[in-house]
């Protein structure tokens, strides 16, 4: 690809944002032609992330789900989706393994890695540069549910405590690919478990610390402990949090439990629902305000390609007798950095707090393999982007307010049910489903049919015979049984005489079986008694 800024010194002139298609348009167009050419020649995109593509910054806003293993992120993704989404696993054990980007689609169905990147139009398609090891742990589902028709949302594996520095352990570069990602959505959900937070709170903060403007915290499963403990979990985090972030200001911070079950009633429910409540307002918010942080990435990436240009031609004017990549790898220190920063604040190229990270260019920069495109400032080029930095990115947010926002109504407090009301729901249908089918199948299909019904005990009141079996209607509106069948009001006497007869009319052979031994044991007894007193008339 050729740029404006590598054959010619000066870019063509440019269209005002405001006769462009759309904001994000012009901000596509106004990056291609004044901050590529720079990022190409500091080597930017391959110490850090790769440059934007059109359908990076034009495409639908996005959520990333992260945080530590078995949180609860896929389950508070099926809750907001209001959905299970294909392939989905959920478990106390390190389930989702894959990075899974949720979009609308009118059919289920689930997107191999190796067809999305074939799609030119792909917002994600830069993945492709993170090798197939991790091609083997990506995929898309598409889902019909009405929130994915405006914003993509992604899951992410867990975090595990154990993981090196760039998170290598998994077969592929974990926290590089978790930075892409975090660069490219507008808003970071991380999740934390109340029953266990772990050590890895400031690894993952640390991670995250270049976009904490994004970031949402969310004490998941906060119904499941005791309101005291609860408070002390959330004491503990913020203590955590306070040693990673440098920053007076507070992450935003909720209680939660996301799932379809109620809570248990505690003086903490109410302050659970209301930060419910709060973040379903932050997430249909984010709708309006998307383009902006959109455009604030690509200002703070530009600023940040603005020192590494003068950074770069510092070091060349200071090393410039160098060749050998053995020799230049080792004036890339820490020192060095610093020192060459502070010309750069002196001179008002950037200020102290714009300074990024020493160890994402030390790192970044002894994996290239050469420094040939490092290049001395050009005064042109400088400009160009001194100017995108200070006065394009300007117009460009004015005509993305004007513009009319996406809207959607997210709907996070819907009516749930309480989990033991739930079980004893499922014990009901379990046990209707083992019942007769026939019974069954007619509830269903609203038939009404006449069916023969067991015959019913001897000792019944209703006086029906045996053999004469009545046939009793059945309907989904209930039992009906026919008057001539019912029992008549009569009076006490009767209704004893009835049953006596009814009782001899209808003993079985077994009953009178029963009965016999009853007699001749009755009629010895009686003999034995008459003998017993008797007198003994006879000597012994």
């Amino acid at each position: 690809m050729s740029f404006c800024g590598l054959n010619k010194k000066k870019c063509p002139a440019l269209l005002p944002p405001s006769a462009m298609p759309s904001a994000l348009d012009a901000l596509y167009e106004y990056y291609l032609n004044k901050v590529r050419p720079v990022e190409e020649i500091t080597s930017f995109n391959k110490i850090t992330t790769p440059g934007f593509t059109k359908s990076e910054l034009t495409g639908k806003p996005t959520i990333l789900f992260l945080g530590p293993y078995s949180t609860g992120k896929t389950t508070m993704i099926n809750y907001i989706i209001n959905n299970v989404y294909k392939g989905s696993k959920i478990g106390p054990e390190p389930t989702t393994e894959n990075f899974t980007v949720l979009t609308y689609g009118d059919e289920e169905k689930i997107i191999d890695s190796n067809t999305i990147i074939c799609m030119q139009d792909y917002q994600f398609r830069q993945v492709e540069s993170f090798g197939q090891q991790f091609l083997n742990k990506f995929q898309q589902v598409e889902v019909p549910s009405e929130i994915l028709k405006s914003v993509n949302i992604i899951d992410t594996p867990g975090i595990y405590e154990n993981t090196d520095e760039e998170g290598t352990g998994v077969g592929y570069q974990y926290n590089k690919v978790l930075r892409y990602f975090c660069q490219r959505v507008e808003m970071i959900v991380v999740l934390f478990d109340v029953n266990r937070l772990g050590s890895c709170v400031p690894k993952i903060m640390k991670l995250l610390e270049p976009f904490k403007e994004k970031i949402k915290v969310i004490l998941n499963k906060s119904d499941t402990i005791s309101p005291d403990s609860l408070l002390k979990v959330r004491e503990n985090l913020l203590w955590q949090l306070a040693k990673v972030i440098n920053s007076y200001d507070i992450v935003n911070l909720y209680y939660g439990s996301y799932w379809n079950y109620d809570y248990d009633e505690t003086f903490m429910t109410t302050i659970i629902k209301k930060d419910q409540k709060e973040f379903e307002k932050d997430i249909n918010e984010f709708a309006k305000h998307f383009k902006n942080t959109r455009i604030g990435q690509i200002q703070k990436r530009a600023r940040k390609i603005r020192f590494y240009y003068h950074l770069h031609s510092l070091f060349l004017k200071k090393h410039f007798r160098i060749k050998h990549k053995k020799d230049w790898a080792k004036k890339v220190t820490a020192a060095e950095f610093k020192n060459i920063a502070k010309i750069l604040v002196d001179t008002q190229i950037t200020t102290e707090c714009n300074i990024p990270p020493v160890e994402e260019w030390t790192s970044g920069v002894k994996k290239l393999n050469d420094l040939k495109s490092w290049k001395t400032v050009d005064k042109i080029l400088d400009s160009q982007l001194e100017e995108f930095i200070n006065k394009d990115l300007n117009s460009i947010i004015l005509c993305a307010n004007q513009e009319k926002a996406p809207e959607w109504n997210l709907m996070l407090n819907r009516p749930r049910i309480r989990k033991h009301q739930y079980d004893s729901i499922e014990k009901k249908n379990n046990v209707e489903h083992k019942k007769d089918p026939l019974q069954v199948d007619l509830k269903n299909k609203n038939i009404t049919k006449e069916v023969t019904p067991p015959i019913p005990p001897l000792n019944n009141n209703m006086g029906i015979p045996n053999d004469g079996a009545a046939k009793i209607k059945l309907s989904t509106d209930g039992i009906s049984i026919p008057k001539n069948i019912l029992p008549e009001k009569t009076s006490t006497t009767s209704t004893k005489s009835r049953s006596k007869k009814t009782k001899n009319e209808f003993k079985s052979p077994m009953d009178t079986q029963l009965d016999t031994p009853n007699k001749t044991t009755g009629t010895s007894k009686k003999n034995i008694n008459s003998v017993a007193t008797q007198p003994l008339t006879q000597p012994l």
